[in-house]
């Protein structure tokens, strides 16, 4: 597969197709149909997070091979959710919970959909076992840097606490995200949750500090992000000469 030739969708077809074959010599496997709903996704990296209405008829398939299959139900929390579907995702999600107990992301993805269904006091609290999970994992030995989703869980938990109220909570979170050490590209974004709440609390100097500092990380992202917030933060402050200078700097990143 990994010497075709050819453009992306060649690609990404000519690996469906192995997939079928794997899967016509057992149709059984079911962990062949749920690599076949993997590779429904727009390109052949896709792990379950981009599903939409086709991959949703493959996990289909290998819950009918076996019922208990918490991968299928985990990438259907996804693929539902991408939909629109809340309902079924959040059916699925509380599966994938109560079968895996154990790892911060099956009761995180629970707690992902609940918001959608205004059950904000049961997603904080699913919010809160995976965290205490994630957290389980470092004193065991396990660093915060090897580990992208604890930045995630906390963002989200922040916003569920912000949204109840819980001010107080929700800084506390989103300052820890902010400092958290990152190494992937999408981590980058954990630095931004914290920039928007000093700007909304009109924390304007504060901000540009946090801002400034971001603009110094290694990660295109965390500069960008930084840059963009440091203009708004200087917008507030009627500094305005400085943060068209910032905007200017966006393009750089």
């Amino acid at each position: 597969i990994l010497s075709v030739s050819g453009d992306h969708n060649d690609r990404l077809q000519a690996y469906r197709q192995a997939i079928e074959e794997l899967i016509a010599l057992d149709p059984d496997d079911y962990h062949a149909w749920v690599l076949r709903g993997n590779a429904e996704e727009r390109r052949i990296s896709g792990r379950g997070q981009g599903g939409r209405v086709g991959s949703v008829a493959y996990y289909d398939a290998a819950l009918k091979r076996d019922p208990s299959n918490f991968g299928a139900h985990h990438y259907l929390v996804h693929s539902y959710e991408g939909l629109g579907h809340y309902e079924k995702a959040a059916k699925h999600g509380k599966i994938y919970a109560d079968a895996v107990l154990g790892v911060p992301h099956s009761q995180h993805m629970y707690a992902h959909v609940l918001p959608r269904l205004g059950k904000w006091e049961e997603a904080l609290e699913q919010l809160k076992k995976a965290d205490d999970l994630q957290r389980e994992y470092f004193q065991s030995g396990v660093a915060p840097i090897e580990e992208w989703h604890h930045g995630h869980n906390i963002h989200v938990m922040g916003a569920v606490q912000m949204r109840m109220g819980n001010y107080e909570e929700a800084e506390k979170l989103f300052e820890e995200a902010f400092h958290l050490k990152v190494r992937s590209l999408r981590d980058g974004r954990f630095a931004d949750p914290w920039l928007g709440y000093l700007l909304m609390r009109g924390r304007f100097e504060e901000a540009l500090n946090a801002a400034l500092e971001a603009e110094k990380r290694p990660l295109a992202i965390a500069r960008f992000i930084g840059a963009s917030r440091a203009a708004e933060a200087l917008i507030a402050l009627g500094r305005v000469d400085e943060a068209e200078q910032a905007q200017e700097r966006m393009k750089g990143y």
